[in-house]
């Protein structure tokens, strides 16, 4: 049974994601119930994804695993985060030119330490798929 605090529909996640400051941490237990199936396989997987880009929904990892407690990160498609994300997960040119902004937008030796708190916090939201994500990081 799916804990009532999670949520149990792609609607209900989009808006989880939204309260959550952008980004949501999800077993894929809970994505396995809202798809309604009862196993989680490769074409279950794929049609997982596919029904989160519809509701413009993206994740991390980009192959989404079948281990019913492993968890994944769903953030907004169409978000900056998305871009940082992608840039930070798909080097490119563009996506240094991202990077860039970040580092540029910040203007102070302040505000550029914050900036490189904030890439830390994302590297570990990457790489740490134990680490609790779903808190909004302090201002």
């Amino acid at each position: 049974m799916v804990s009532p605090l999670h949520p149990t529909s792609i609607e209900e996640l989009r808006q989880r994601v939204i309260a959550t400051g952008g980004v949501y941490r999800i077993p894929m237990s809970v994505l396995r119930h809202i798809h309604g199936t009862s196993r989680l396989g490769r074409l279950v997987c794929k049609a997982i994804a596919e029904r989160l880009a519809a509701a413009g929904l993206a994740h991390i990892p980009e192959d989404l695993p079948s281990g019913q407690w492993q968890e994944i990160r769903v953030f907004l498609a169409d978000s900056p985060l998305a871009a940082v994300v992608d840039a930070v997960l798909e080097p490119t040119a563009a996506g240094d030119e991202v990077l860039r902004l970040i580092a540029d937008e910040t203007g102070t030796v302040g505000r550029l330490n914050r900036a490189a708190e904030l890439a830390m916090q994302l590297a570990d939201l990457v790489t740490s798929p134990g680490r609790d994500s779903n808190a909004r990081p302090a201002a």
